[in-house]
């Protein structure tokens, strides 16, 4: 079963995800390791901009797949357009692609 791993996810004060990273990581059985079983990147999510509190659903600006969803439950990507998920104004929208110009206080 795969599941979504994230690095150095940070939140500002109000919850809003200023950094971090994501993946999906499989887990195989292997017959003569220590603990009989490894952790393998499948692919790399890229940077977070939404995530769930469960962390099994979330939406992740990808170097491959550009803007996309993933779901670690069904292991599914769905295309997500900018209206779908958030109503950003065009400062928000530059700040997800370039988050160190863009300082909190004006979000």
């Amino acid at each position: 079963m795969a599941f979504i791993r994230t690095q150095k996810l940070v939140r500002s004060d109000n919850g809003r995800i200023k950094s971090g990273s994501a993946e999906i990581i499989d887990v195989q059985y292997v017959k003569n390791a220590r603990f009989h079983s490894k952790q393998v990147v499948r692919e790399r999510l890229g940077r977070i901009v939404f995530l769930s509190e469960d962390k099994k659903d979330g939406i992740f600006l990808s170097p491959t797949r550009s803007l996309v969803e993933y779901n670690a439950l069904t292991d599914a990507f769905s295309n997500v357009d900018r209206d779908d998920y958030l109503p950003l104004t065009k400062f928000q929208c530059l700040s997800l692609l370039f988050p160190y110009f863009c300082p909190d206080f004006f979000l």
